[in-house]
């Protein structure tokens, strides 16, 4: 293969793990269903992912999730890595704030097969899940609200 071919390659699998939302299914798998997208300085804060490595495991994968933070609490960028087993990487890819504050996710590592739907699956399983317990939350909260005014049998 010359070098054009692997350069055009890398840019379809690129294109392809853009379009499919690996990342954003992996950001929703790590933290059960909260956040699909980059998270911001303060909540990586509040959740205590400052300086630890997040783990996941699926299947037979693990996700890693790393986070930086810059300088002034600025927010740095976040690494995803998928593993199969121990040392095979499926995909790798980080995302960073540049300094008008877009974000840029560049892919390191992706190889297609038959995981990437049931990833994309499960990380719709995972919010859906999330969605529903926030909406039974909000629930439990207004029946207690309610309950010194609701009628009495005795």
């Amino acid at each position: 293969m010359s070098d054009q071919e692997i350069e055009k390659a890398k840019l379809a699998a690129e294109r392809k793990a853009r379009g499919l939302g690996i990342f954003e299914a992996a950001m929703l798998i790590v933290t059960d269903g909260e956040l699909s997208d980059t998270p911001s300085v303060d909540w990586i804060r509040d959740i205590g992912w400052e300086i630890e490595d997040s783990l996941k495991n699926w299947e037979t994968c693990t996700i890693k999730v790393s986070y930086s933070i810059l300088g002034n609490n600025r927010y740095g960028g976040v690494d995803i890595e998928i593993k199969l087993g121990e040392d095979s990487v499926i995909y790798s890819a980080t995302k960073e704030e540049d300094e008008d504050g877009d974000n840029e996710t560049s892919i390191k590592v992706f190889r297609m097969g038959s995981w990437v739907d049931r990833f994309i699956t499960y990380s719709k399983e995972v919010r859906a899940k999330y969605e529903k317990q926030q909406l039974d939350k909000i629930q439990q909260e207004r029946n207690e609200a309610l309950k010194p005014f609701l009628e009495i049998d005795f």
